[in-house]
């Protein structure tokens, strides 16, 4: 099984639990360690303690909302005043950007929360750069050499809508679990897993299509 190293301290603030379950999943797989908080109160009492590395912020919450959540925040002194932050908003409004980032937001991303933004906008704030290494049983000698075996329809069925998302995180991530359970499915999963890395969205369409019919 691959493993993952730790990169970071993430605390989500959000006074939804469904938002915040979202949100803990993609950095989470990628190695941050996660922390929740339901409201803004509760995310400053949560930085103080972690000293976290990103906060994703959501701007309305009941109580102390969240762009005077993020101005606590920045008139605390040392590396707290400076943590990053991204705040979050489910609002249209464009104000609601140009008030975040004037609180004192790194960051903006509307919700629903588009998982690749996300990744992006942690590697720019921490200067990360994402790669992926594939599980050695995914890429093992001639285990991907033999013929494409594609996996059952419900498991067709995910990777449609990731591919329609456009998450090649997930869509490797997804490869790698598919490899790992039936030898037989390892061609299908190391085609895939080499189109995501490459970024290829049109053939990962073309390929689920050609396994489950069309798209």
């Amino acid at each position: 099984m691959s493993t993952w190293k730790i990169l970071g301290v993430m605390v989500i603030v959000d006074d939804v639990p469904a938002n915040r379950a979202v949100a803990v999943d993609m950095p989470a797989s990628l190695g941050f360690e996660t922390f929740e908080a339901a409201d803004g109160h509760a995310g400053i009492e949560e930085a103080e303690r972690l000293h976290p590395d990103v906060i994703l912020m959501d701007i309305f919450m009941p109580g102390l909302n969240g762009q005077d959540s993020i101005r606590e925040l920045r008139a605390k002194a040392g590396s707290l005043g400076k943590v990053l932050v991204i705040a979050t908003s489910a609002s249209a409004a464009g104000s609601d950007k140009i008030r975040s980032l004037t609180a004192g937001a790194d960051a903006f991303l509307s919700k629903p929360i588009d998982q690749n933004r996300l990744l992006e906008q942690i590697a720019t704030l921490l200067k990360l750069q994402w790669t992926y290494k594939p599980d050695a049983t995914l890429v093992a000698d001639h285990d991907t050499d033999g013929p494409v075996v594609a996996p059952s329809a419900a498991d067709m069925e995910a990777l449609l809508y990731l591919a329609r998302m456009g998450d090649m995180l997930e869509i490797q991530l997804w490869a790698q679990r598919i490899g790992e359970l039936d030898k037989r499915h390892r061609p299908f999963a190391h085609q895939l897993s080499q189109l995501a890395q490459s970024y290829q969205s049109q053939e990962i369409l073309r390929l689920t299509e050609k396994y489950m019919g069309p798209v």
